[in-house]
C-alpha cells in the first residue's frame, strides 16, 4: 500500500514552489550623482575623436556682508568665457582649454582629437563603476539587486563616475579662472572652501542636464579683509576695517574684519554646431555700450621683455 500526503500539505508545497519561482522586484542600490562618462567624452569614451567641447564660465553669485574689496559685487572683468574639453583620469576629472591660449604659440589644445590644452578646472573622482545586476560568482546566476560594480572591468572601461564637486583643485589659472582674476585685478586674497550640497532641491546642488548638455557646480571661497600699510607712520600692516574712510584708506564701518564668504557658480554648456561666425571687434563697441568682449591674443605681451632679459 502507498500512503498519500494530506491535501493541505500538497497545496502548501505547491504554493511554496510557486513563490520560489516568482521573480522578485529589483532592488536598486546605485547611489545619487552617478554620471555617464559619455557626457564628458562622447559615446566612445576610450578615444578622443568624438570628445565634445563645452563653453565654460564662472559667475560670482553671492557675496557676504562686509566685503570692501573692489569688484566683488560685479566682477564683470573676472568672468572669462572659455571653451574646454574634458579628460578623465583615474583620480581627476580635468577641463582643458580647447584652443591655444595665445594663437600660434605651442599647438596645445588644437585639433578635434587632442586633449592636451591648459588645465582650466579639475575635480577629484571618487569612483569609477558600472551599473549592473549582482550575481553569484560561482554559478553566474544574476540576482534582483542592481548595484555599482567596481571589479569586473578596469577603471578606464567602466561607464560611470562619481565626482567630488566640493572644490576646484585648479586655483591659479590666471586669465582663465574667476578667483585668480579677482586676486590680480581686485586685490583680493582668497582661500578656497570645500563646499558641497547633496540635496537635489537646493539651489547650490550640482545640476546636470544631459539632454541639453549642461552642467553647473557651485563652490565657495573666503576673501580676506583688506589691509592698510602704516609703516610710513611708524606702524605695521593693519586691517582696513579698524579705521574710518578718512584715515589712510580705512573702510570702517561698511566692511568687517572677518573673511567674507564668496559663492561662485561654474557652468559648462556643450558646444553645438551652428552657422555662427565670430566677429573681430576693434573696441569701439565697448566704448559705446560697455559690452565686454573676450579677447584672444595673437602674441605674448611678455615676449619683448623676455628677449631683453
Amino acid at each position: 500500500m502507498t500512503r498519500r500526503a494530506p491535501l493541505h500539505v500538497a497545496l502548501l508545497g505547491a504554493l511554496i514552489a510557486a513563490s520560489c519561482a516568482q521573480q522578485q522586484p529589483p532592488i536598486v542600490r546605485v547611489q545619487p550623482d552617478a554620471l555617464d562618462k559619455s557626457f564628458f567624452l562622447g559615446k566612445d569614451y576610450l578615444a578622443t575623436t568624438d570628445d565634445p567641447e563645452f563653453y565654460s564660465q564662472a559667475t560670482l553669485v553671492d557675496v557676504g556682508y562686509g566685503a570692501g574689496q573692489d569688484g566683488l559685487f560685479t566682477s564683470t572683468y573676472a568672468q572669462p568665457l572659455t571653451r574646454v574639453k574634458w579628460t578623465v583620469t583615474e583620480d581627476l576629472l580635468i577641463a582643458r582649454l580647447a584652443y591655444e591660449r595665445i594663437q600660434g604659440s605651442d599647438g596645445k589644445g588644437l585639433g578635434k582629437a587632442t586633449n592636451d590644452g591648459i588645465v582650466v578646472a579639475a575635480y577629484a573622482i571618487k569612483s569609477h563603476f558600472d551599473i549592473k545586476r549582482d550575481y553569484n560568482p560561482q554559478t553566474g546566476e544574476q540576482t534582483n539587486v542592481i548595484g555599482e560594480n567596481t571589479v569586473d572591468r578596469p577603471w578606464y572601461q567602466r561607464q560611470f563616475i562619481r565626482v567630488d564637486w566640493s572644490k576646484n583643485l585648479s586655483t591659479d589659472n590666471y586669465e582663465l579662472d574667476t578667483l585668480s582674476q579677482l586676486g590680480v585685478y581686485g586685490g583680493v586674497t582668497y582661500e578656497p572652501l570645500a563646499y558641497t550640497v547633496q540635496s537635489p532641491g537646493d539651489d547650490d546642488a550640482p545640476r546636470v542636464d544631459a539632454e541639453h548638455g549642461y552642467l553647473d557646480i557651485t563652490n565657495k571661497a573666503f576673501a580676506r579683509p583688506q589691509l592698510v600699510d602704516l609703516s610710513s607712520l611708524g606702524g605695521g600692516v593693519m586691517p582696513a576695517c579698524y579705521f574710518g574712510a578718512d584715515f589712510s584708506g580705512g573702510s570702517a564701518p561698511t566692511t568687517q574684519c572677518s573673511p567674507v564668504e564668496l559663492t561662485i557658480r561654474q557652468a559648462f554648456r556643450k558646444v553645438e554646431d551652428t552657422d555662427y561666425e565670430p566677429a573681430d571687434w576693434d573696441g569701439d563697441r565697448f566704448k559705446a555700450f560697455g559690452a565686454f568682449t573676450t579677447e584672444r591674443s595673437g602674441y605674448a605681451r611678455e615676449y619683448l621683455s623676455l628677449i631683453h632679459i
